[in-house]
């Protein structure tokens, strides 16, 4: 029988910095343990906890993003800069889209820069862990309501 042991499997939890407080998502080794320690009414349970740093640049690759959406996403950029929600400097390669590159200084989220997918599903998800943070940036919930409807709002 296998003894689980902190130090050699860790639980691991990922933080997922937003603007108002941090989201969290199970990483690896730590579903059945977390059970467990639920069912057992445990005070606390050890995890290792990890956090991306915001990168000083970001290309479309980068952000898991399928070819055909590529050409969006530095428009959808743009956006989020001209609403103050990421601020930095965009060097646009408007003959190959793939090829852009983000220099970032600050976001209010890192989601925020995915596919227009992926930031609505963040979205919601973000909204309904904390009701009106978006909005107090000004992104109101009929924007993360599909990946049209973010796209529209980012490029008007």
């Amino acid at each position: 029988m296998k003894t689980w042991s902190l130090i050699e499997e860790p639980i691991r939890v990922r933080r997922i910095a937003g603007p108002a407080s941090p989201l969290y998502t199970l990483g690896e080794n730590g579903a059945h343990r977390l059970t467990t320690a639920l069912l057992a009414a445990l005070p606390g349970v050890w995890a290792i906890i990890e956090q991306e740093v915001l990168p000083l640049r970001v290309r479309p690759h980068q952000v898991r993003i399928r070819n055909a959406e590529a050409g969006a996403l530095p428009a959808c950029w743009r956006g989020l800069m001209s609403r103050g929600l990421v601020t930095g400097r965009l060097e646009e390669d408007v003959s190959q889209p793939t090829l852009s590159t983000l220099h970032l200084d600050d976001s209010a989220a890192l989601w925020l820069l995915g596919p227009a997918r992926s930031a609505v599903a963040w979205a919601a998800t973000y909204d309904h862990a904390y009701p009106g943070a978006l909005a107090d940036l000004g992104i109101a919930p009929e924007v993360y309501a599909d990946a049209r409807s973010w796209t529209t709002w980012l490029t008007a």
